[in-house]
C-alpha cells in the first residue's frame, strides 16, 4: 500500500511540474508566473509527501517535512501574488515579493531546526506503528499555531477576495472558478485536518486539484484571457468606449458604445468586435489598420465620428489589447464647413459684413488702411471715414498698440494667418491674408465662444455629482502650489482616502442612495477644509485632499478629524448608514515633489491603513 501512495504522490507532483512548465510560457500574461511558482511549490509539498510515505526510519520522516514545508509555505505568497497580477490590482515588485515571503522563510528554517527549539511541533511528529509504519500525529508549537498557519491563511483569503470580484466580469468567470475551485480543494481539507475533524488526506486533495487545473489549462483556456485594465468606463459618457482583448474580444463597452453594435450590450461581452459590428460598418477596415488609428469616418445615420483606437498595455508594456473611442463631431464639422462660406461670403461681400473687414497696406513698420466697412469702424471705435487713410499705429496709440503687434507677427508670414486677441473688452479671431501687396483682415467677434469655452473649462475641471475638482482640476491647482524639483520653500501634505463599505451601499440600497452618499461626504469635507485647500474625487469612492502649507503631524491631525467626521451615520432614505474611510497621507518633500509622487505615495499609505486596520498611515518606509 505504502509503494503504491509513493508512486502515486510521486506522479501528482510530475503533473504539477508539467502544469507549472506550461503556466511559465504564458510569462507574458499578467499572473502567470506566480502561478507557475505556486505549481512548483506544490509538486515539492507532493514529493514530500512522498518521501514521508516511504519512510522506513524517523529521519526519512523528518526529511520528507522538510521537503514538505519547502513547497508548503511558496503557495499562499505565490497564490496572492498571482491573484493580484491577474486582477490587475496591483503589480508587486520584487521587494514587496520579498518581504511577503520573510514569514514562510523563517518558516522553513525553524522545520529544518525544529529538534532544537520545538517551535513547530514536539520532537517526534510521529508515532510508529507496526501495521502502518510511521504515522505523522504531532503536538504543534508556538510557531505553527500562532504564526505559520494564520499568515498562510490570511494571505490564501486575500487572494481568494481579490479572485472573487473577478466573477463580475462575464469573460473571466470561467477562469476564475476554475482557480477557485482548484484552490478550495485541498485548503479546506488541510484546514479540516488541523481542526482535527478529518484525516490527513492534503496530498490526495492536491491530486484532484492537479486534475482541476488540468481541466482548465486545456478546456477553459487558462491564461489565454487576462483581465483588461478598464473597469471605470462611465456609463453617461456622451462618446461610446469599446474596450477589445488581444484577440479582439469585447471586455466592456458603454451604452452609447452599445447602440453602435449588433445585438443586446450583455450578448456583446466575449464575442469578437467584428460579429457585433453592422457588415458596412467603418470600423471594419480600421480595425484591420493597426492598434493606433485616429480618423473621422461617416457612421451611422449619417453622423460623422471621429474614431480613435489606441492600444492597452500591461505593467510590463505589453500588448492586452485595444480601446476604441467613438466621438460625435457632426456639429463641430458642420460648424466649421459654414463658417468657412461665411468667411468666402464676407470677402466678397464686404460693406454688408457682419464680420469687421479691413484693407492694408503694410509701409515702415506700419499699416495704412485702405478699406474699412462699418463693422471694422466700430471695432475699433472710429467713424470709417476718418479712418480710411490713415496709419494704424500713428491713429490709433496705445489703445490699438496689440492689434498693430499682432498684425506685424502676422504679416511676416507669407500665407494666410489667424491670431485670436482681446481688443477693447472684447475677444476677436483676427484672418490676416495677403492680396497681392496688401494684406487683407477679417476681425469675427468670438466674445461668446472664449467665455464658453472658458465655463466649458472650469466645468471640465469639477466633478458633476460631488460639485469636487476632477483628478484634471486638482492637477490644474496643484501646479499653482506644489513648486517643481526640489525648490519647495513650504510643506504640503496630501490626503487619500477611499470609502471602506461604499459598495455595499451601492448594491444593497442602490446608485442613488450611493450618489446621495458622496454629496453628503463631499459637503463634510468642503466643512472641514480651509479656503486653499483643495478637495477632489478622483473617482468612485476615492477623494484627495491638498493640505498647502501644513506638515505630516498637521496633516495627521486634519485627516484623524476627516475620519471621524466620515464615521458619522449617513441618513439615507430614512435609514443610518456608516461608511468610515481609509486615509493616507503623504508630506512634501518627505514623500515627493510632484502631485503623481504624492499622490503614489498617499495611495500606498492608504491600502497600508486599509491593511493594519489603522484608519489613518503614512506610506510605508522604504
Amino acid at each position: 500500500m505504502s509503494l503504491v501512495q509513493t508512486e502515486l504522490l510521486a506522479l501528482l507532483s510530475l503533473l504539477y511540474v508539467c502544469l507549472a512548465v506550461v503556466a511559465h510560457r504564458g510569462s507574458r500574461e499578467a499572473g502567470s508566473q506566480a502561478f507557475a511558482a505556486g505549481l512548483l511549490g506544490i509538486a515539492i509539498w507532493l514529493l514530500g509527501g512522498a518521501v514521508e510515505v516511504e519512510a522506513e526510519k524517523l529521519a526519512s520522516v523528518l526529511a520528507g517535512l522538510w521537503i514538505t514545508y519547502l513547497g508548503n509555505v511558496m503557495v499562499p505568497v505565490a497564490f496572492l501574488v498571482f491573484a493580484l497580477q491577474f486582477a490587475g490590482r496591483f503589480a508587486p515588485r520584487s521587494r514587496e515579493v520579498i518581504l511577503l515571503s520573510l514569514i514562510p522563510a523563517a518558516t522553513v528554517i525553524l522545520v529544518w531546526t525544529n529538534g532544537w527549539h520545538e517551535l513547530m511541533w514536539a520532537h517526534p511528529p510521529a508515532t510508529f506503528d507496526p501495521t502502518e509504519g510511521w504515522v505523522l500525529d504531532p503536538e504543534w508549537g508556538i510557531w505553527f499555531k500562532w504564526v505559520h498557519v494564520p499568515y498562510s491563511y490570511a494571505l490564501i483569503a486575500s487572494a481568494i477576495l481579490i479572485l472573487v470580484r473577478e466573477l463580475n466580469s462575464p469573460l473571466y468567470r470561467t477562469q476564475v472558478s476554475t482557480f477557485l475551485v482548484g484552490g478550495a480543494i485541498p485548503l479546506i481539507t488541510n484546514f479540516l485536518y488541523l481542526l482535527g475533524v478529518a484525516p490527513r488526506v492534503t496530498h490526495l486533495a492536491l491530486g484532484a486539484s492537479g486534475f482541476v487545473f488540468t481541466w482548465g489549462f486545456f478546456r477553459t483556456r487558462l491564461f489565454r484571457l487576462t483581465p483588461v485594465a478598464y473597469r471605470s468606463v462611465f456609463e453617461t459618457l456622451r462618446d461610446g468606449v469599446i474596450v477589445l482583448d488581444r484577440d479582439d474580444r469585447v471586455v466592456e463597452l458603454n451604452p452609447v458604445a452599445a447602440s453602435m453594435l449588433v445585438g443586446r450590450r450583455d450578448d456583446a461581452l466575449g464575442r469578437p468586435v467584428g460579429q457585433l459590428l453592422p457588415a458596412q460598418s467603418p470600423l471594419l477596415p480600421l480595425l484591420r489598420r493597426g492598434t493606433e488609428v485616429e480618423e473621422v469616418v461617416e457612421g451611422m445615420e449619417g453622423r460623422m465620428e471621429e474614431v480613435t483606437i489606441t492600444s492597452v498595455r500591461g505593467p510590463r508594456g505589453e500588448h492586452r489589447g485595444r480601446m476604441i473611442l467613438f466621438r460625435d463631431v457632426t456639429a463641430r464639422l458642420h460648424a466649421e464647413r459654414a463658417l468657412m462660406e461665411s468667411q468666402e461670403l464676407v470677402r466678397t461681400l464686404v460693406d454688408q459684413s457682419p464680420a469687421g473687414i479691413l484693407r492694408l497696406r503694410p509701409e515702415g513698420g506700419d499699416f495704412q488702411i485702405l478699406v474699412a466697412n462699418p463693422e471694422a469702424g466700430r471695432i475699433l471705435g472710429r467713424e470709417t471715414t476718418q479712418i480710411v487713410g490713415a496709419f494704424m499705429a500713428q491713429e490709433g496709440g496705445t489703445a490699438w498698440e496689440p492689434l498693430v503687434a499682432g498684425l506685424r507677427e502676422a504679416s511676416r508670414g507669407s500665407g494666410m494667418a489667424e491670431l485670436e486677441l482681446p481688443f477693447r473688452g472684447r475677444w476677436f479671431r483676427v484672418e490676416v491674408a495677403p492680396v497681392g501687396l496688401d494684406l487683407s483682415v477679417t476681425f469675427v467677434d468670438i466674445s461668446e465662444r472664449k467665455a464658453r469655452e472658458r465655463e466649458m473649462e472650469k466645468a471640465a475641471r469639477r466633478d458633476p455629482l460631488t460639485g469636487l475638482l476632477n483628478r484634471r482640476g486638482l492637477e490644474a491647482r496643484a501646479a499653482e502650489i506644489l513648486l517643481p524639483g526640489a525648490g519647495s520653500r513650504r510643506a504640503c501634505s496630501l490626503l487619500y482616502m477611499d470609502l471602506d463599505n461604499f459598495k455595499p451601499v451601492n448594491d444593497t440600497m442602490g446608485h442613488e442612495a450611493g450618489d446621495q452618499l458622496l454629496k453628503e461626504l463631499a459637503d463634510r469635507i468642503r466643512a472641514l477644509l480651509r479656503a486653499p485647500d483643495l478637495a477632489a474625487r478622483m473617482g468612485g469612492d476615492e477623494f484627495a485632499i491638498l493640505l498647502p502649507g501644513v506638515d505630516g503631524t498637521a496633516a495627521q491631525r486634519v485627516a484623524e478629524r476627516l475620519r471621524e467626521e466620515l464615521e458619522q451615520p449617513y441618513v439615507l432614505d430614512g435609514t443610518p448608514v456608516v461608511c468610515p474611510a481609509s486615509v493616507g497621507i503623504a508630506v512634501q518633500p518627505e514623500h515627493g515633489q510632484t502631485l503623481t509622487s504624492l499622490l503614489n505615495a498617499a495611495d500606498a499609505a492608504m491600502y497600508r491603513a486599509k491593511r493594519e486596520a489603522t484608519r489613518v498611515s503614512f506610506p510605508p518606509p522604504d
